[in-house]
């Protein structure tokens, strides 16, 4: 997401967040005592706490996170992976520490490590992971760190509510851009222009929450909530794709006013890159223009197509694609017997109905069918 200024007279103005690195919590005598979660009955670890603060007028999200180890399996959460895009994105302020039964404190030391996920034409993907130090059963894990992005960009949280294990207590605030904020002193000259270059004029969110919990929207316009006995994500053989089911909150700026307006401009766009990609190349029209003649009947240019094609016999094929979504799956081969190439394609859609916050999936899956289409089999001349 971009930001565009438009001022009269140019004025900067440089603010900082509040300090929050230092800030941890001290574990009570229960915390450091417990060995184990009558509301996690044979629970491996248990998250005691979860925070995540998200303000986009001053570009940064920050995380944090106290989990009490209960058996040998919950040693595993000491590592931790923070997937991030570079460039644009750092992942900045990384604080950790162990607290033994005994109260005894391990600091996080060291610097954490810099992995590649991946590379491709205009984004690199990469994750910062660190481990906390002498962890045993009965410690404490407790880290913090921010996520930052600059200036000229905007980011809207996804807030994913149920972990792995249990989750006592969870707190989340989100400050939009100050557009998006009430009052006269968050009065601005900003605008946001999103992928397509367009002007960003709502901010729509989607909600899958536990009975009773609401997402509050204060006087000043933030959106905050606070969650208690957060059971874990399920997990079980043959289990069906959950990930729609599972409490969370997306918040997206879009330059729609609701999710029917959003999903015509989106269905448009779609439409407008499809029949671009169904038009004709420039070395397919001049490879068919060296083969045939305009005079050339409509048989007479296919006998001659057919013919330049069996010179040639069947060098690579693409590779298939298996893609399970919530709401829809894709599944496409190719094999090649002879000189005969066998396409076999099957799209299924289990909901008609999208929301918003599938729409990164529904894109996956959109970008996974068009680059099927557009792979192509390796020829080569007898």
């Amino acid at each position: 997401m971009r930001v565009l200024v438009c001022f009269s007279a140019l004025i900067l103005s440089v603010a900082f967040p509040v300090l929050l690195h230092a800030q941890f919590q001290e574990p009570t005598k229960e915390e450091l005592a417990m060995t184990e979660d009558p509301k996690a009955p044979g629970a491996a670890a248990v998250y005691l706490n979860l925070e995540e603060i998200t303000d986009d007028p001053l570009h940064y999200h920050s995380f944090y996170a106290r989990i009490k180890v209960l058996q040998e399996k919950g040693k595993e959460l000491a590592t931790v992976e923070l997937p991030y895009q570079r460039g644009d994105f750092k992942v900045t302020d990384i604080h950790g520490r162990t607290i033994h039964a005994d109260g005894t404190v391990i600091p996080l030391t060291g610097k954490p490590e810099d992995l590649l996920i991946s590379k491709g034409a205009d984004k690199t993907f990469g994750r910062k992971v660190f481990t906390l130090p002498s962890v045993e059963v009965g410690s404490i894990l407790e880290y913090r760190y921010q996520l930052r992005y600059d200036d000229n960009h905007y980011s809207s949280p996804y807030w994913r509510m149920q972990k792995d294990y249990y989750v006592r207590k969870e707190h989340y605030v989100f400050t939009p851009f100050k557009a998006f904020l009430k009052g006269s002193q968050n009065a601005t000259n900003q605008y946001l222009i999103d992928e397509h270059g367009n002007i960003v004029n709502s901010l729509i969110w989607w909600t899958q929450l536990p009975p009773g919990a609401k997402l509050v929207n204060d006087a000043s316009g933030r959106y905050s909530i606070d969650l208690a006995d957060i059971p874990p994500i399920p997990n079980e053989d043959y289990m069906p794709p959950i990930g729609s089911f599972l409490y969370h909150v997306q918040f997206y700026y879009k330059s729609a006013f609701d999710s029917g307006d959003f999903w015509v401009t989106e269905a448009k766009r779609w439409s407008k890159e499809v029949d671009h990609f169904a038009e004709p190349t420039k070395p397919v029209k001049e490879a068919v223009a060296g083969l045939i003649a305009p005079s050339d009947s409509d048989v007479d240019k296919a006998r001659k197509l057919y013919k330049a094609v069996q010179a040639y016999v069947i060098d690579d094929i693409p590779d298939p694609v298996d893609l399970d979504l919530d709401f829809a799956s894709y599944h496409a081969s190719v094999s090649a017997q002879g000189k005969v190439l066998h396409y076999e394609s099957e799209y299924v859609v289990r909901d008609i109905e999208i929301p918003p916050d599938k729409a990164p999936a529904f894109r996956r899956l959109e970008s996974a069918i068009l680059s099927n289409e557009k792979g192509a089999a390796v020829l080569k001349k007898q």
